[in-house]
């Protein structure tokens, strides 16, 4: 099987999260669920960002009363759906991670992702995108019901990820941009990384941070792969003149 080294440490396989990680869509769900809610109730996104639907409308009910957010939730998670379904031609990748991606299929890595959407629609956005191809296999939010296994911020999708690869959770990295979904990445013994640039709190548990640079820290965390491992897999001379991780 083939790996890659970075940070000190093998990685044989890599697991995404996929929405506002992957994919910069992150602000179009924010406004999708909102809107669902109406303009009343605002949603506290340090509290919700990376939960599901159903898991923010209890959260708007305990914190405004059920009394007042009467929103059913067969009602709330179909005005969701419609919303994500329209939201989805405009949709593009992160900046930054069609390179990620690229590099890791060069390398031979296997990727997987982890998502609190169902299998069906993940892979529609992964096609718009143009992503779906380098995807080894998806865990949805049905794949996990269906397992008995437990939503984020529970890691058992990334320890179901670990088992479908064929690795140890030691031997995987992860990418998060939530809250909820690094909780649930650092359950496990995965190498993480944790993307922050909307505002989401630093994790304490991540190994390596994406900050506010957004875009230019993926690009240093592609070149820092690149340049640690093409020499060796590829037997490439890498060029002296360009900084490891920079």
């Amino acid at each position: 099987m083939s790996f890659i080294t970075l940070s000190g440490r093998t990685v044989k396989g890599v697991a995404f999260d996929m929405d506002g990680t992957l994919i910069d869509c992150e602000p179009s769900n924010r406004s999708v669920v909102q809107k669902a809610t109406g303009t009343t109730f605002e949603i506290d996104w340090l509290q919700c960002a990376g939960k599901k639907e159903e898991v923010i409308l209890e959260w708007m009910k305990t914190k405004y009363g059920a009394d007042k957010v009467q929103t059913s939730k067969d009602v709330f998670l179909a005005a969701c759906q419609r919303g994500y379904e329209e939201a989805i031609s405009d949709l593009q990748p992160r900046l930054g991670m069609m390179d990620i991606l690229r590099t890791f299929k060069e390398l031979s890595i296997p990727v997987i992702i982890v998502t609190n959407t169902e299998t069906e629609m993940a892979k529609r956005k992964l096609s718009q995108c143009g992503m779906l191809e380098y995807m080894f296999d998806i865990i949805g939010s049905d794949t996990i019901k269906e397992r008995g296994l437990r939503a984020k911020p529970s890691g058992d999708g990334y320890r179901e990820a670990a088992k479908i690869l064929g690795i140890t959770e030691h031997e995987m990295l992860g990418f998060e941009d939530s809250t909820t979904g690094m909780t649930a990445l650092a359950e496990t013994d995965a190498l993480s990384v944790h993307i922050t640039d909307y505002g989401t709190p630093e994790h304490l548990d991540a190994h390596i941070v994406i900050g506010s640079n957004g875009t230019a820290d993926l690009v240093s965390l592609n070149n820092q792969i690149r340049r640690e491992n093409y020499h060796r897999i590829l037997h490439l001379t890498p060029e002296p003149s360009c900084p490891t991780y920079a």
